[in-house]
């Protein structure tokens, strides 16, 4: 997955916006309020928890606004799925203004919850807020998700391979971590060394090549033929996600 460098709190912003309702009828409410906010908005829609996640693996989007409606959909279990792979902002609207379930909600992760009786102009506004603060933190996300086949948190160094954890070095994941952000772009020996170690400090000259050859093997299902991590002659290495 490609960094995606987007100034969200910019109305002309071309903005991702993910849905998770059991309504398509409240799907379109939301994409036609936000777009009033940014009309180069682009939306999607999921009518149930696993095709949100899935959804979200494949293109992870700005932000995700759940649609707290149980039994249909509850949001509960669905912010803690997301939270388990990524950092990505979460607004829940909801007919119910419990205080009880907001709590839980937001203690579970999500960023802000909004109801009904609110308007949808004071959700569009939690909402670019919410972008907001992303977007002035000044970083990149911490996540990267690769389809079905890489979950990578670098806050809490989880990393998944297929659904399974597994050990990294803090170099090796550095390193993971930098390839698999230029996703289809070849990444060079010293973009990589100062990726993994920092601009002050000097490995041997082999060290990009011993660490990679170690990562392949972690992460290849044939090493001695990589197809995930490639040599590109002259440029470096490239990350090519599995599909």
């Amino acid at each position: 997955m490609k960094g995606r460098q987007v100034d969200c709190a910019r109305p002309h912003s071309v903005v991702k916006i993910l849905v998770a309702s059991g309504s398509q009828t409240v799907a379109d409410f939301v994409h036609l309020f936000m777009s009033v906010r940014w009309p180069n908005l682009v939306s999607s829609h999921s009518p149930n928890a696993d095709e949100c996640i899935q959804a979200l693996c494949r293109e992870p989007p700005d932000i995700v606004v759940i649609h707290h409606a149980p039994p249909q959909l509850s949001c509960f279990d669905l912010i803690r799925s997301i939270r388990a792979l990524t950092g990505i902002p979460i607004i829940v609207v909801s007919g119910d203004s419990d205080a009880t379930s907001r709590v839980a909600a937001l203690e579970l992760g999500a960023d802000d919850w909004v109801t009904r009786w609110q308007g949808p102009m004071e959700m569009v506004a939690r909402a670019a807020a919410v972008v907001r603060r992303v977007s002035s933190s000044g970083g990149e996300r911490p996540f990267i998700v690769c389809g079905n086949f890489l979950h990578m948190n670098s806050e809490d160094g989880k990393v998944l391979i297929r659904g399974k954890p597994i050990k990294l070095t803090r170099i090796e994941k550095n390193l993971l971590y930098e390839l698999a952000k230029r996703e289809g772009t070849p990444v060079s020996h010293e973009g990589l060394r100062r990726a993994a170690w920092g601009p002050c400090y000097e490995p041997d000259g082999d060290a990009v090549k011993k660490y990679v050859k170690r990562l392949r093997a972690k992460i290849e299902a044939d090493p001695c033929h990589p197809t995930i991590i490639r040599t590109e002659q002259g440029q470096g290495y490239v990350f090519v996600c599995p599909r």
